[in-house]
C-alpha cells in the first residue's frame, strides 16, 4: 500500500514538473505595452473618486474621448429618487468639490486641481513637459451623472464641466 502510495505520488510530481504553460500572443502583447502617464492618471482619478464617493451607491468611471479631447468622468446612481434633478446637481457638486474644485464659482480652491495632480508622476517637482497652466486637464473635464426618478423609473441625466458650477439637463 505504502509503495503504491509513493509511486503515484512520484507520478503525479513527473506529470506536474513536466507541465509548462507559458503567456498566449495577447498577453504577451498587453505585458510589452507601457502604461502612460494618462492612462495611469485616469486610472488613478477613477480609484480616487470611487473611495472618496463610496457611500453615495454610484458606479462612476473616468475615460478619454479622443475625438473630443475631454476626459468624462461618468456617474450612474443606483438608487432611484423622488427628486432625480436635484439628486443630479449634487452628485455634479459633490464629484467637483471631491477634486478641489469650488461648485459655486467653478474655480478651483488652489492653483493645483487633483485630476490636474493625478495626471502628473508620483513625487512631480518641475515640468519637463510643455508648457501649459495649472489646470489644462481639469480644463478639458466633463462631468455626466445620470439618477433614476422613483415613481416612473426614467432616468434623469446632467452634464457639466468640472471647471463650471453648473449643470445642464438632457
Amino acid at each position: 500500500m505504502r509503495t503504491r502510495l509513493v509511486a503515484c505520488t512520484a507520478i503525479f510530481f513527473a506529470l506536474i514538473s513536466s507541465a509548462r504553460a507559458e503567456p498566449d500572443a495577447i498577453v504577451n502583447w498587453l505585458m510589452n505595452k507601457p502604461v502612460s502617464l494618462f492612462s495611469f492618471g485616469l486610472f488613478r482619478t477613477e480609484t480616487f473618486l470611487n473611495e472618496r464617493l463610496r457611500d453615495q451607491n454610484l458606479i462612476l468611471g473616468v475615460s478619454y474621448k479622443w475625438e473630443r479631447n475631454r476626459i468624462e468622468i461618468v456617474a450612474l446612481d443606483l438608487t432611484p429618487r423622488a427628486e432625480p434633478q436635484e439628486r443630479c446637481q449634487t452628485l455634479v457638486d459633490e464629484i467637483r468639490k471631491t477634486l478641489g474644485i469650488n461648485p459655486g464659482t467653478g474655480q478651483p480652491y488652489s492653483e493645483n486641481t487633483l485630476i490636474d495632480g493625478f495626471l502628473l508622476p508620483i513625487g512631480y517637482s518641475h515640468t519637463d513637459g510643455p508648457e501649459t497652466e495649472e489646470t489644462h486637464i481639469a480644463g478639458i473635464t466633463s462631468l455626466v451623472v445620470s439618477t433614476i426618478h422613483e415613481r416612473d423609473r426614467k432616468r434623469i441625466t446632467c452634464h457639466g464641466d468640472l471647471l463650471s458650477n453648473e449643470a445642464y439637463y438632457f
